[in-house]
């Protein structure tokens, strides 16, 4: 299991740009990804989005922030790149931008919302841009004001590292710092960057943080397990069927996970957190003990 604690871990991402006190590292990270100027931002907001109906998917974004002129920012660190797909990137900016009126409200007062996905990985060989933006346009006359509440950023950081080419500029610098995988351009960053600086401060602390260590090695084991009986499952069920066979491995591991956390004293939240099983399934599991 790899405990190499960066900036690309999701607990760790989260606490270095979506804690409260942090919003100034966090719009001047966005300031250089949306080249744009930020009056200022607010981080106390949910991150857990209901579904509208009861059987609904329950979505749990990493960070999410919103701007003063109201725009609404999810931002998403993705370890794996094969667990991106444009699909869930839809799915996370509908529940988000859905979410912006109340009942009664009009359609009007629905906020933009901006979703930027950092994956650690490459998705789109079609071109070699480390980030791209994404909006929809007439296609004949190449319009997007009409469509302007939504857009996608999406940063593939094996370009980042495959690129030859350095540009010593905000943007490529926190990209450095959260790729974390030369220490050379780390530290250029910090020295150009006041706000870089002292993110990699905080990144410092955590690391000796005993309590958060141990929140990131028990999701790693589950990333683990979960994968090792994914795997497995997916081997038994040829004769018993696929989909079976994978949920009945991934149900086994989040409550044998659950069951580990417990013992390790870690609370319903960050359990609920880690294996996407409701607060009821894990209080559950709890009192089977």
């Amino acid at each position: 299991i790899n405990l190499d604690i960066t900036p690309k871990k999701d607990l760790v991402f989260k606490r270095l740009f979506g804690s409260k006190g942090n919003e100034e590292i966090l719009k001047d990270f966005l300031e250089s990804i949306l080249d744009v100027k930020i009056d200022s931002l607010v981080l106390d907001l949910n991150t857990e989005l209901l579904p509208e109906f009861y059987e609904g998917k329950q979505t749990r974004v990493d960070v999410r922030t919103r701007l003063s002129d109201g725009t609404e920012v999810n931002i998403e660190i993705q370890s794996d790149a094969k667990k991106y797909s444009d699909d869930r990137c839809l799915q996370h900016w509908s529940r988000i931008y859905s979410n912006t009126i109340k009942k009664g409200e009009k359609y009007t007062n629905l906020s933009k919302t901006i979703c930027i996905w950092i994956i650690d990985g490459k998705v789109y060989e079609e071109f070699e841009d480390v980030d791209s933006k994404w909006q929809i346009m007439n296609q004949k006359h190449m319009l997007t004001n009409h469509f302007n509440k939504l857009e996608f950023y999406i940063i593939e950081l094996q370009k980042l590292r495959d690129s030859d080419k350095i540009k010593p500029n905000k943007k490529e610098f926190w990209l450095w710092f959260i790729d974390h995988t030369n220490e050379e351009l780390v530290r250029m960053a910090c020295e150009n960057n006041d706000r870089i600086k002292e993110a990699r401060e905080q990144l410092d602390k955590i690391r000796a943080d005993e309590e958060l260590m141990d929140k990131i090695r028990l999701q790693e084991e589950f990333e683990w397990d979960q994968n090792t009986s994914l795997a497995n499952a997916r081997e038994e069920g040829e004769a018993k069927g696929r989909a079976e066979g994978e949920s009945i491995g991934e149900a086994k591991t989040k409550r044998e996970t659950t069951k580990r956390m417990l013992e390790l004293g870690a609370d319903i939240e960050f359990i609920a957190k880690a294996t996407g099983l409701s607060k009821e399934e894990i209080e559950k599991i709890k009192e089977d003990k």
